[in-house]
């Protein structure tokens, strides 16, 4: 099992943050904190993200 602080350091988030990795591994977006309004950044990333 990995610790919560070393994933949380290996990715460059906080507690509160979030990583997008696509199916290939690569990381397509990171926020270190969470966003003001999570759901219009996380509809803009996968817009961005999928080209749509």
């Amino acid at each position: 099992m990995i610790d919560t602080g070393d994933f949380l350091a290996r990715y460059g988030i906080s507690p509160s943050g979030a990583t997008l990795v696509r199916p290939d591994g690569v990381i397509a977006w990171r926020a270190t904190e969470a966003p003001s309004d999570p759901t219009r950044v996380l509809l803009d990333v996968l817009t961005t993200t999928l080209a749509r």
